[in-house]
């Protein structure tokens, strides 16, 4: 077992690591997002010009679902695998460290864990949500 002061050391690494893990990861998805945004625009502006069941609605359509199939998977899939082995490490180093309970060691790894989880769910969810709506203004 190491030393408290290494042990806490170590710990605000872990936790400095994940944060920036969690920054990359909300980067990756908000770019993610703003194309959607970008293709919204788009549709609205292809739904004012082109007439209905044109070729040029169709093809936006096409390029929109593109898009959505397009949401980076691979590197959220391997982001949340970085983050979930840190999580650990930093859970079993937190119940390690003595003196300081276990709230204070362990507090930040479920803050952290949440708002990973919540900020990749909510903007994959803005961005499906987007997306239909613009599939749905040009069809």
């Amino acid at each position: 077992m190491p030393a408290n002061s290494d042990a806490l050391s170590l710990l605000g690494s872990l936790y400095t690591c994940m944060s920036i893990i969690i920054v990359f990861e909300v980067f990756t998805l908000q770019l993610w997002l703003q194309e959607a945004l970008n293709l919204d625009s788009f549709a609205h502006e292809v739904d004012e010009r082109a007439v209905v069941d044109s070729l040029e609605r169709r093809r936006t359509a096409d390029r929109i679902n593109r898009h959505r199939a397009k949401f980076p998977w691979l590197q959220i899939s391997a982001l949340s695998m970085a983050v979930a082995v840190i999580l650990l490490l930093a859970a079993v180093l937190g119940i390690q460290v003595q003196g300081i309970s276990e709230a204070f060691t362990l507090g930040p790894v479920v803050v952290l864990s949440i708002t990973y989880i919540g900020v990749a769910v909510g903007i994959r969810t803005q961005g499906v949500r987007i997306l239909r709506q613009a599939v749905k203004r040009l069809s």
